[in-house]
């Protein structure tokens, strides 16, 4: 004989398994995958397909997510300048002008990432007035 109180504690457990999966798939649609999931591997694609604000924005963040990163590169660069003087020997110089260029390229990395965040924001702004 089957036990009455199993039986309703196995079908709780089904019922709450099975709003679970519906609770999964409507969170895995593309627009809640994008928010917070783009990566290197998958901005273009992002890029490609992005239709909705949430997709836009999601790009808005990854960009900025960018723009932080190299800003950073760049203020780290520039804290090992100021830490090591690097003048007199022809070595010394070369290090100076490696991280100087450094700094350069972050800097402009960054401006360009900020760009292209604030390029998707607009696109975010405009495909929700559609």
């Amino acid at each position: 004989m089957v036990n009455k109180s199993f039986l309703t504690r196995s079908e709780g457990l089904v019922s709450s398994l099975m709003v679970g999966a519906v609770v999964a798939c409507v969170l895995l649609t593309p627009a809640a995958r994008a928010a917070g999931q783009i990566t290197d591997d998958t901005v273009n694609s992002a890029l490609t397909s992005a239709k909705t604000p949430e997709e836009h924005q999601a790009l808005a963040e990854y960009f900025t997510s960018k723009a932080k990163a190299a800003s950073a590169m760049a203020d780290k660069h520039a804290d090992m300048a100021k830490a090591h003087p690097f003048t007199g020997k022809a070595h010394n110089e070369a290090w100076g002008r490696h991280c100087s260029n450094l700094i350069t390229a972050y800097q402009k990395e960054a401006q360009a990432y900020r760009a292209l965040a604030q390029q998707q924001q607009e696109l975010a702004k405009g495909s929700a007035k559609k």
